[in-house]
């Protein structure tokens, strides 16, 4: 028979150590620390090892604003949007149309409206910048959502693209397709907003499958771009590391609409 004494005092040690395991940091999984509330990685795919390039911003630390080209004469590369517009990191807001500057769904910001039309196969809306501050400053919402137009309304910021994930965390994309470097816009479960770049070419319901699995604890994505055109700029990156970040290290594609971060 055991001593009360010695079992009180395993007891106590394991309350000890659970204390102190639970006041130790977390696995930061490679996140690089750009400034507060904005934070950098890469992860591996195919057996690549920085496939996947991953900007998580916290977004009631930041705003979200669309730079959008008049004319297909106007569009410019992502470090361009950067520059005239004092962003610290951009990505492709969606593809366009053959005109080179009309989005392939809606979009609109403030009164800029790029395309006024909804597009029937697209489910997913990125919205930012919400006109009543008690909602979430940044959100995926779905095409099959009770009140959506309503919901729409209620943000300055609205970004049609197809979904990638679903917030059930279905994936709605056939499993073979074709393969191409893919930049997404997703959202995790704590409302930080993720700016996602695989580099690589990957189908996107295999790229899909790999967000799930990877420690993002992402909620919903959907699809902004495909392709050479795919691309993602960070301001807190060193020139090789945002080098690195072009799928073709040779072009950077005039792109006419970008979805920027602003403190």
């Amino acid at each position: 028979m055991q001593n009360p004494r010695t079992i009180l005092l395993f007891a106590w040690a394991e309350l000890v150590l659970c204390t102190l395991l639970l006041g130790l940091p977390q696995p930061s999984h490679g996140w690089q620390r750009l400034e507060s509330g904005l934070d950098f990685a890469e992860f591996a795919l195919a057996g690549q090892d920085k496939a996947i390039a991953v900007l998580r911003i916290d977004a009631t630390k930041f705003h979200f604003v669309l730079c959008s080209a008049d004319t297909p004469k106007m569009a410019r590369t992502l470090p361009e949007w950067a520059r005239q517009y004092d962003l610290l990191a951009a990505i492709n807001a969606s593809m366009y149309l053959k005109d080179g500057k009309t989005s392939t769904g809606y979009l609109r910001h403030k009164d800029l409206v790029n395309n006024p039309r909804f597009h029937q196969g697209f489910g997913a809306f990125f919205v930012a910048n919400p006109k009543n501050q008690a909602l979430p400053q940044a959100a995926i919402l779905e095409r099959d959502e009770p009140d959506l137009f309503r919901k729409l309304d209620q943000y300055e910021l609205v970004v049609q693209n197809f979904r990638l994930i679903t917030r059930q965390g279905r994936i709605p994309w056939p499993k073979t397709g074709p393969a191409h470097p893919i930049a997404c816009v997703a959202m995790d479960h704590n409302g930080n907003v993720l700016f996602i770049l695989c580099k690589i070419a990957v189908q996107a319901h295999t790229l899909a499958s790999k967000l799930l699995q990877l420690p993002l604890m992402v909620s919903s994505a959907m699809y902004v771009e495909g392709g050479f055109e795919a691309e993602l700029f960070v301001k807190g990156l060193d020139a090789k590391e945002q080098e690195a970040l072009f799928p073709l290290l040779t072009i950077h594609s005039k792109l006419p609409n970008v979805l920027g971060v602003r403190p």
